[in-house]
């Protein structure tokens, strides 16, 4: 498909295709609800004792397992979903940012820490937000990260096979097969 660009100059769109525009527009319609309450300093977040790696990292993780547990099912962690997150994360400081923040909405949601609760208290915390306003903070970082997780862990080859999926190799036809070539 062709590039969506005109002529150079102010106002150009010189270099953006249209897949960059709807990406940019895409990721600007969650993140300018977000970044209000994203600025402000919230309070720390609190790690179970004996947790490893940094408490965004943990808090992921607690939340992965509360909404993609292991069982006879395949969970996060036989697709990997933590790592691929994480990863990113690394790489972006302002999704590692959004990560720590969120973890503070989440242990607010909890009435202290969501990582250090029960199965049962995580799974009644997450349900509290996701029936929460839609202008929620707490609300938007919960969807932003369940929908997240869901199209990694679904378009994982491991959970499609065990779906029993008998279609086009796709995603797992790709290479990578979290992101389509070209993407």
């Amino acid at each position: 498909m062709g590039e969506a660009t005109s002529g150079g100059g102010e106002g150009s769109t010189a270099g953006w295709s249209r897949r960059g525009v709807v990406a940019a527009l895409a990721g600007g319609a969650l993140v300018v609800p977000l970044s209000a309450w994203w600025l402000t300093q919230g309070p720390p977040i609190e790690v179970a004792p004996g947790a490893v790696g940094p408490p965004e990292q943990v808090s992921l993780e607690a939340f992965l397992d509360t909404i993609l547990p292991s069982g006879e099912f395949p969970g996060h962690r036989e697709t990997g979903v933590l790592g691929v997150l994480w990863s990113v994360a690394e790489r972006n400081q302002a999704l590692r940012a959004k990560f720590r923040e969120g973890a503070q909405l989440l242990d607010l949601a909890a009435k202290g820490s969501f990582v250090a609760s029960s199965p049962d208290a995580r799974t009644r915390t997450l349900a509290s937000l996701a029936a929460a306003v839609r202008s929620d903070p707490g609300r938007l970082y919960y969807v932003f990260l369940r929908d997240q997780a869901m199209r990694l862990h679904y378009t994982h080859p491991v959970a499609r096979a065990r779906l029993g999926f008998n279609q086009p190799p796709q995603p797992s036809g790709y290479p990578g097969y979290t992101e389509a070539p070209g993407a």
